[in-house]
């Protein structure tokens, strides 16, 4: 494999560089201008979808010939686990000789995000067949793509075959399935009053036994965690607010729906127990990404002569669910090979980044050569 970069790693270390937590909405818009540039210089036809306190969806399209035939959508997220101010030291760096490229958010995934336009111009090139090719970009898939769900499957109805953009293994495994996904929150609500004093109602008190109860909802079949926690403004004063969030992963949807419904049953004991109030928010955020949608895809690689190093199953979640779950022919962790995901270690394999877009490449130009349409 070569090490030669096939993108702009001037305008990825920008992108790198720049804060793109899911809440960062001034930070993320920089950087859906700096995407919206690079796509249209690439011949894609860039239009924004604007979400009520977010950042906006960039849709870029590119018509081959008539565009009557069939429509290949490749999806990713621009927005990261890195809000502002929690990196502003770590910088991206590319060693050539360990062929590796570091920096937040490099491989979970602002380097695919390139990686597709050169993709994209590259099929295009390639064939003279009929048909679209799409970039969708989200601006809030790290805290469960709530907002841009509707637009992510109405796009979805019209798409042929989806490519995920989620960092590849470092083995260079892809992503053939994936289980279902939740988010909740609990939240209880007391009266702030020194704690000497009579009339205090302190909020983190349901929770204490909530949490063990929610965690112990764990089994094999459905993963329940509880990971952020918060409560009270001070030592001696009752909490007058406090909550947590509950992630929730399982390979099949009914198992996730099973764990949620006993989590609101368990809430709604607390509640009725308590003398202020405890609620629960949130439920399924993504669902179940079956093998059978990845079977047409993997087989249609194998026509390109492409060799995967393997394919597997994951719990965690990608917006290409929202395709799977609809019917659409979809593949996932076409992006770099990534190390240390999400970690203060995060890095890709630079080679990897030429052997992942001709792929991608590749496998749209025989999507679009022979017509692959999307199975009623």
């Amino acid at each position: 494999m070569s090490s030669t970069p096939s993108i702009d790693l001037e305008l990825l270390r920008a992108l790198v560089d720049e804060p793109a937590g899911s809440y960062d909405v001034e930070h993320l818009e920089r950087g859906n201008a700096l995407l919206a540039a690079h796509m249209e210089a690439h011949g894609l036809r860039v239009v924004s979808f604007a979400l009520p306190e977010r950042a906006a969806v960039l849709v870029g399209e590119r018509t081959l010939g008539s565009g009557e035939g069939p429509v290949i959508t490749l999806v990713g997220h621009l927005d990261t686990v890195w809000p502002a101010g929690s990196v502003d030291r770590w910088r991206m760096d590319v060693d050539a000789d360990a062929d590796r490229i570091s920096g937040p958010a490099v491989g979970d995934m602002k380097a695919a995000l390139l990686m597709a336009v050169e993709a994209i111009a590259r099929a295009a090139s390639a064939t003279a067949g009929d048909g679209t090719l799409r970039l969708v970009v989200i601006p809030d898939e790290e805290v469960g793509s709530v907002d841009s769900r509707p637009l992510l499957e109405q796009l979805a109805d019209t798409t042929d075959l989806c490519l995920g953009l989620e960092a590849g293994k470092a083995d260079g495994a892809v992503v053939a399935s994936r289980g279902a996904v939740g988010a909740m929150r609990v939240e209880s609500r007391g009266n702030a009053v020194h704690v000497t004093e009579p009339g205090g109602i302190n909020a983190v008190d349901p929770l204490v036994d909530l949490l063990s109860d929610v965690t112990a909802l764990s089994s094999p079949d459905v993963q329940v965690s509880v990971c952020h926690v918060r409560g009270g403004d001070s030592r001696q004063v009752s909490a007058p607010t406090a909550m947590f969030e509950v992630d929730l992963r399982a390979d099949e949807a009914r198992h996730l729906d099973d764990a949620v419904a006993a989590i609101r049953r368990t809430v709604a004991r607390a509640d009725a127990s308590f003398a202020g109030t405890v609620i629960s928010r949130g439920g399924a955020t993504r669902p179940a990404f079956p093998s059978s949608a990845s079977a047409p895809v993997l087989e249609a690689i194998g026509r390109t002569g492409h060799v995967l190093p393997r394919t597997m199953h994951e719990r965690g979640g990608s917006d290409a669910s929202f395709f799977a779950a609809r019917g659409v022919p979809t593949l996932d962790g076409l992006g770099p090979w990534c190390e240390g995901n999400c970690t203060r270690d995060e890095r890709i394999v630079l080679s990897s980044i030429e052997t992942r877009i001709a792929l991608m490449a590749d496998l749209m130009r025989l999507w679009i050569d022979d017509r692959i349409e999307r199975s009623a």
